[in-house]
């Protein structure tokens, strides 16, 4: 079995690249014992899907900004993008 540290370094790899099969194996049965690790996977999976509505937002709001706000000063749609951020 692999540490604790070896896990989380793992579950952190996941995030960027596809683990290697021994690497998936290894990760899976620490998680299975370690419900640490497996919280911690599970609240990084959390951060990153909050990360992607927040870019989906942020990307919907420029598309908005340049297309269907063109009277609003730079000022206003500073707010207004902080209104968005906040609600994540």
């Amino acid at each position: 079995m692999i540490s604790c540290k070896k896990a989380t370094q793992l579950i952190s790899k996941k995030m960027d690249e596809e683990l290697s099969f021994l690497e998936k194996v290894l990760l899976v049965s620490h998680t299975i014992m370690c419900w640490c690790c497996k919280r911690f996977e599970r609240q990084i999976e959390k951060i990153r899907e909050a990360y992607r509505e927040i870019a989906h937002e942020i990307m919907a709001f420029e598309r908005y900004q340049e297309i269907g706000m063109p009277d609003l000063s730079p000022e206003t749609r500073q707010r207004m993008l902080v209104t968005i951020l906040r609600q994540f």
